[in-house]
């Protein structure tokens, strides 16, 4: 239906379905017309107007995607190492990031780096990174294990 269609642009653009129209061979498209009912088939051409609210809708959705863009680029190698330690318990001081080849250094930032989305960036442990995180594991385990002992304790009653 036109109305799918208008939902899915709105999760990719962030206009509202009240905002767009959706033109098919001259003419609007409702939006209980089903795809079949328009006559379309793959690879047919759509047009999306949107209104003057939807043209703002979208350039508010911009802006709000290049702040995301610009605090996600501000993300500094010490704060990759935080989260790795929130994570799996490794201490920031134990872990080395490699990006590129290159040990990246704690304040350099994901921009600077010249990291883009889908980049692999390799985590080495030192010796002692490599205990904590078995400690960290053990922990968990044991955790884990007085969990289930208090749960079977609970059925048994």
């Amino acid at each position: 239906e036109a109305q799918q269609m208008k939902e899915r642009v709105q999760e990719l653009c962030g206009v509202m379905p009240a905002s767009q129209k959706l033109i098919f061979k001259g003419k609007a498209r409702q939006d209980a017309e089903t795809v079949a009912a328009a006559g379309m088939v793959c690879g047919d051409k759509l047009m999306l107007m949107l209104s003057p609210e939807g043209v703002k809708e979208m350039k508010q959705e911009e802006e709000r995607l290049a702040g995301e863009k610009r605090k996600q680029e501000a993300v500094e190698a010490q704060q990759m190492k935080e989260r790795v330690q929130e994570l799996c318990g490794v201490m920031p001081a134990s872990q080395k990031l490699i990006f590129k080849g290159k040990a990246r250094q704690d304040a350099e930032t994901v921009a600077a780096a010249g990291m883009v989305c889908g980049d692999k960036l390799m985590l080495m442990l030192s010796p002692e990174g490599v205990k904590e995180m078995k400690q960290e594991e053990e922990r968990l385990a044991g955790e884990k294990r007085k969990q289930e002992a208090v749960e079977a304790q609970q059925m048994k009653e």
